[in-house]
């Protein structure tokens, strides 16, 4: 039996039948195979396109970071400090015991954060207080580009992927503040990203090993390596539980599989962080300052309501609310990170940028589960299947760092126009006057508000040393004490302060104390020939009714 038409032959054979045939007969299309250049040029084009995103970002952040250069920026109380650490490091080598400060041997002192310092410092010499902000800008930029790349790469269109980078620039700028503090953002968000990313399947275990050296970094920039530990801890522990409780059987040998390669990088990154100055010397330290009785007091619980916290307030709330009442619940690896987070800040408001850093991705996951964003619902992640194509990430980040680097350079051309410090916080044109009186009577006792003692680092060290500074762990607790009921105007201590020959007290013009030195007939305000300019925050006064010294300098930071 001969086959039909419809049952068998070739296209040749059944183009040659009936007109009937020939008429409904439909041209086939062959589709050519994407080959291997234009896969190419589509991840060229893909780099290109994460670039170009990723360094808008970086432009936005650092628009936004701007107006700060005058107002807050600068203002940390412990800046000078900062930048005079290099200079004590290349004087006396690594420092044990505090070389800032008049009595500051008496305290073991470790400079846990020389490698920001050394960043810090570079900035000063290049342009000044604008190089300085410039650094600090980088950091912050940095990360908030990396949060705008780390959204997108989960799948958020560009707009919802820069509110939610708004809104954590919003919940980070109350700690938009120059210092050594801010290169632990882009670290702490590289940690989490990692910890989350391998729990889903979507990283490699050869990304996972950048952990290595991005620890030996955090430990030379600052002791908030151990907040990352803490991190990496709590990743393996959950690991570990879902491989004795996961709901079925696949689902725990993965997960404890993942929890024997966390705890071997969890051991790693412990030793990796021996790998500075000190040594385990460093972590013994910490330790002590985390147990000591008196500087556990000082601490206090972060109020929401004050100083710019309430932006940190909102994402605390925020976090709770869409990770339970959206249609998308988190993993159990980025719930448990985020909490732990959340812990800490509630004992440390310091930790607070940390926290906002890591949960924006969490918070923007989550609230596309909600009813009414329904039609704006992300497309799926594009996870490669090699290792390859998670590296590829670090490419737009180098990118970027690069540009910011460009623009750390360019402001070498506006040096001095930019960057001020905020007169009610630092009264520069005072603290110059109080150096100078004790240029001319070095053996004369100085009084000050501590939080002056990193500017008179800044200006007079080594010639001059401060009384104190804002670290707590340095000051010993008679002084502590001594100084608390001064500026309490308990009169025991200023009648001690009476008896001395050549004695100098600095301090705000609110303060009672003020009000009774200028009132007393034994106390007169400092005076210095040729006028000046004066700070209406701040008064100095002196043993004597009068007392006259040289002009002290203007410098460019008045």
């Amino acid at each position: 039996m001969a086959p039909s038409r419809r049952q068998g032959g070739s296209l040749s054979e059944q183009g040659t039948g009936s007109g009937a045939c020939r008429q409904h007969a439909r041209p086939s299309v062959v589709r050519p195979r994407p080959s291997a250049y234009s896969e190419g040029n589509s991840e060229a084009r893909d780099g290109r396109t994460r670039f170009l995103f990723g360094a808008g970002s970086f432009l936005l952040a650092v628009l936004a970071v701007l107006p700060a250069w005058r107002r807050g920026l600068l203002d940390d109380p412990a800046l000078g400090r900062h930048l005079r650490g290099p200079d004590a490091i290349r004087a006396g080598g690594w420092p044990k015991t505090d070389p800032f400060l008049a009595d500051g041997a008496t305290e073991p002192w470790l400079d846990a954060e020389w490698l920001g310092e050394w960043g810090l410092w570079l900035g000063e010499r290049w342009a000044g207080l604008e190089g300085i902000a410039a650094v600090a800008k980088l950091a912050i930029a940095g990360t908030l580009a990396g949060v705008y790349l780390a959204l997108r790469r989960d799948g958020r269109s560009w707009p919802a992927a820069l509110g939610w980078t708004g809104l954590a620039a919003l919940g980070t700028s109350g700690q938009w503040v120059a210092g050594p503090a801010l290169f632990a953002w882009p670290l702490t968000l590289v940690t989490v990203r990692l910890c989350e990313r391998f729990h889903a399947g979507a990283c490699s275990r050869r990304t996972t090993w950048l952990l290595w050296p991005l620890f030996v970094v955090w430990a030379n920039a600052g002791p908030t390596f151990v907040p990352g530990l803490v991190l990496l801890a709590a990743t393996a522990l959950m690991e570990c539980a879902v491989g004795v409780a996961g709901l079925t059987f696949e689902e725990r040998d993965r997960a404890r599989d993942r929890a024997a390669h966390w705890i071997v990088l969890l051991g790693g990154a412990l030793l990796c962080t021996a790998v500075n100055p000190y040594g385990v010397r460093l972590h013994f330290w910490l330790f002590r300052l985390w147990t000591d009785p008196v500087l556990s007091s000082a601490r206090e619980a972060p109020s929401f309501l004050e100083a710019g916290l309430w932006r940190t307030g909102l994402f605390v709330l925020l976090f709770p609310v869409l990770a339970g009442a959206t249609a998308r619940r988190p993993g159990a690896v980025e719930l448990v990170l985020c909490v732990a987070l959340l812990a800490a800040v509630l004992a440390a408001a310091t930790v607070a940028p940390l926290f906002v850093v890591s949960v924006t991705p969490l918070l923007a996951r989550s609230a596309a589960g909600l009813p009414w964003l329904e039609r704006f619902r992300p497309q799926p992640l594009r996870e490669g299947s090699g290792p390859d194509r998670s590296l590829a990430a670090l490419r737009p980040c180098l990118r970027t760092g690069l540009l910011g680097l460009v623009l750390v350079a360019a402001c070498r051309g506006v040096e001095g126009r930019l960057a001020a410090l905020d007169r009610q916080r630092t009264p520069t044109a005072t603290l110059h006057r109080l150096l100078e009186w004790q240029r001319h009577h070095p053996d004369g006792e100085v009084f000050h508000e501590p939080e002056w003692g990193g500017y008179l680092i800044w200006k007079g060290w080594p010639d001059c040393r401060p009384r104190c500074d804002d670290r707590q762990e340095i000051r010993s607790p008679g002084r502590r004490a001594n100084d608390r009921l001064v500026l309490r105007m308990e009169w025991k201590q200023l009648r001690r302060m009476e008896d001395e020959d050549e004695i100098l007290v600095g301090v705000r013009t609110d303060r009672p104390v003020a009000g009774y030195l200028g009132s007393s007939q034994k106390w007169g305000p400092l005076r210095v020939k040729g006028g000046g300019e004066a700070d209406a925050g701040a008064v100095l006064f002196v043993r004597e009714q009068t007392q006259d010294i040289a002009k002290a300098p203007t410098g460019r930071d008045k």
